[in-house]
Formats: C-alpha cells, structure tokens, sequence
C-alpha cells in the first residue's frame, strides 16, 4: 500500500523546473468615479475623430482578447467609455514597463453587467493623467454567451449570489512562474527561461464582493460543461474533468483516492487536469486556485469552501493541473519507476498538494504576493493560511 507522503524535491530536468508564482500588479480600476467635468472634457475631444475598431487577437493562453497599446504607462489612463449614457470605467497601470493592456472579452461583458450598461459599442480611450485624449478607439459589446464567474458570499443559512451590479474588480495583475536555470551561465538558457515564464504567465482579476470579501479569478479557471466528469472518493470527494486518456486516468484517479483516505469534507474538489505539451524542462504545473481573504488571510478554493460548508465559486475549477505530454512517466501504481521514468502518481500527488493549499505566499523580501486594495507597493499585507502555520527558528519567528 503507498504511504501518502510529499517531499518537496527539486529535480532538474533537461533546462529548468518551476519553483513558484510571483504576482506582479499591473492595473487598478475605478467605476464611474469620472466628473461630470472630466467626462464632458473627454467628449468635446473625441466629438468628429475617426474611432477605430480594435481587432481581436489570441493572447498566450489562446484567449480571444482586445490588444490596446499604451504609448507610454506613465501618468496614463485608459477610459473604458459608454458614449450614449456616459458610464465608465477607468483603468490605470502600476508599472511603467507595460507596452500593452489586454481587454478580454468576458472583462467587457463584466463591466456591461456591472456599470456601463448596453450599447453598440464602448469607447476606449487613452489619456494623460488630466484625460487629454491621446488616442481612440472602440470595441463591440461582448456577446451574451461570454463566461463570467458566478460568486456567493455569506453564511451557509442565507447565502447570497454577488451579480455583476453588486461587485466590482477593482486590480489586474499577472502571475508568472519563478523558473530555476539549470544553467545559469548559459545567456541562451537565460533567454529560453525567460521566454518561458512570459508564455506560462496569465492575467488575474481582483473581486471586491458586496460583504468586502476579496476573490481573484482567472480565465484558467473555467468549467467547461461539455467535459465528461468523473467522481471519486469517500471522505473528500474529487470531481475530475479534462483529457486525460484511460491510462493516465486510472492513475490519476488512484492519486485522487489516496489524498481521499486522508482528508474530510463535505465540498467537493473541482480539478481540471490535462496532458499538454509544456517543453522539454517543465514536468507538471498546477496553477495557484482562487483565493479568498477572510479573517485577514488568503485561503484557497478547497479550504474555503470547506469552511464556509457551499461552493463559493460555483462556476469555476478548485484546481487546474497540467502533466508535460513530452515526459517519459511510469503510469503503474506500484510506485517502481525506472530510471529513465517519472512517476505519474507521485507527481500527481504532489501538484494536488499544491492545489489543496500547500504553497507559500511569503517571499524572501518578508511581503506576500497579492496586492491590497488600494495597489500600495506591498503586493499585501495579509499571509496565506499555509504562512500562517510557518515557523522561522533561530534567528526570529
């Protein structure tokens, strides 16, 4: 019988492993906090311009999303505008090396629901600071179809929906894995590592709910009805979705049952998991799940469904994992890998530990990485409840 134990190992294999997330903010976000002033001021200019349509591109996590380029992230505004009722939105970078804010389309449906309201189209402007125009351009209202995440607050005896009116995202920041160079003298290995991070990194959103629970959310976290399910478990239930092939799903599904055996609850985990090429240095990666901040502290999906004793989240994963489809792993269950293979379930073991709440938010500066509401150069002044239950011995706590 395998004993359920996780050690945190570091293999390098072929170039790099991935070590952990960093966050880095990008954009905060007001609603309608535009004067009458500054609104009118923005309308004399655009009365007669040639407004262009922005094109829809793929951004790096295949995501059909609107491109608008910052000429320069100093002292810059980008006025979400809907010119027929003069709602708006205004979105202001953090970072002066930004070149490019990505407009996605359920970001466009979000703020139709929550505060500009219909129209053909939405202005999207970019200012200075004192809203002189420097350019313009437009995109159509997103479809109805669009996904949005669907939120509840409160407790388990009068639970409450949080509808796009009654919530706001309020920042915008990117996360991107931290990857250890096996080489780090190489400048060509430099690079590639580099340009790795930037291909696996992904926009996260920021939620301010009507009870002041903040949430974040990422588009990697959607759930995908048309996937078969598969359930398992006894003491914690899992529900499993993705591509895995029958192999790779007995496997999994024997991973899932061991973390079953030693774990109670009454949510189920939702856990996406697919086998996808992730080049020749990455063997599995499990993105961070959405968190919520209670009682001064970030608590993943998992855990906070627990205790709030519903699904918080209803419409999006607890977990996604990815297995690297270009690894040799052994998919047997008896833990007897050669050494030329890697073992699934261990793996699996492991990055589920990662997804149930196992990681650090504390960095080597003392910060954590989330911001706090008002995007102050702390990325937050409250811990995960995994730093919670960390102890520094000598020299201090």
């Amino acid at each position: 019988m395998r004993k359920l134990i996780i050690t945190v190992t570091l293999i390098f294999v072929a170039a790099i492993i991935s070590i952990e997330l960093y966050a880095q903010h990008f954009f905060y976000i007001n609603q309608n906090d535009l004067s009458h002033e500054n609104r009118t001021y923005l309308e004399s200019q655009i009365a007669g311009s040639d407004i262009y349509p922005l094109p829809l591109a793929r951004n790096n996590e295949n995501k059909e999303v609107y491109p608008v380029a910052i000429s320069s992230a100093q002292n810059t505004r980008i006025v979400i505008l809907n010119e027929q009722n003069g709602n708006n939105a205004v979105i202001t970078p953090v970072e002066e090396s930004l070149a490019q804010f990505q407009l996605a389309q359920f970001f466009i449906e979000e703020l139709r629901q929550g505060v500009l309201g219909d129209a053909t189209r939405y202005l999207v402007l970019e200012t200075d600071a004192n809203f002189s125009v420097k350019s313009v351009t437009s995109v159509p209202v997103s479809r109805g179809d669009v996904f949005i995440p669907r939120y509840f607050y409160g407790n388990k005896e009068n639970v409450k929906e949080a509808l796009p009116q009654d919530r706001q995202i309020v920042h915008i920041f990117k996360e991107k894995p931290q990857l250890i160079p096996a080489f780090p003298d190489d400048p060509e290995n430099l690079r590639y590592v580099t340009q790795l991070e930037e291909l696996m990194s992904y926009y996260v959103y920021m939620y301010r709910l009507p009870d002041g629970t903040l949430c974040i959310y990422d588009e990697h976290f959607n759930i995908d009805s048309k996937e078969p399910v598969t359930r398992t478990g006894a003491n914690l239930q899992f529900i499993l979705t993705g591509n895995l092939n029958s192999t790779q799903q007995t496997a999994t599904l024997y991973a899932a049952g061991l973390w079953s055996e030693q774990l109670a609850g009454t949510v189920p985990v939702d856990i996406n998991i697919t086998s996808t090429s992730m080049g020749s240095g990455v063997i599995a990666g499990s993105y961070r799940t959405p968190n919520f901040l209670f009682t001064d502290t970030w608590y993943p999906s998992p855990l906070a469904n627990q205790l709030l004793g519903y699904d918080f989240a209803p419409s999006q994963k607890d977990i996604v994992l990815q297995m690297n489809s270009l690894m040799t792993f052994y998919m047997e269950t008896t833990g007897s890998p050669s050494s030329s293979q890697l073992d699934w379930v261990t793996i699996m073991l492991h990055e589920v530990a990662h997804g149930l709440g196992f990681y650090q938010l504390v960095n080597t500066l003392g910060t954590y990485t989330y911001m706090n509401e008002s995007g102050s150069a702390a990325l937050t002044d409250y811990p995960g409840i995994y730093d919670r239950q960390l102890y520094q011995g000598t020299p201090g706590p």
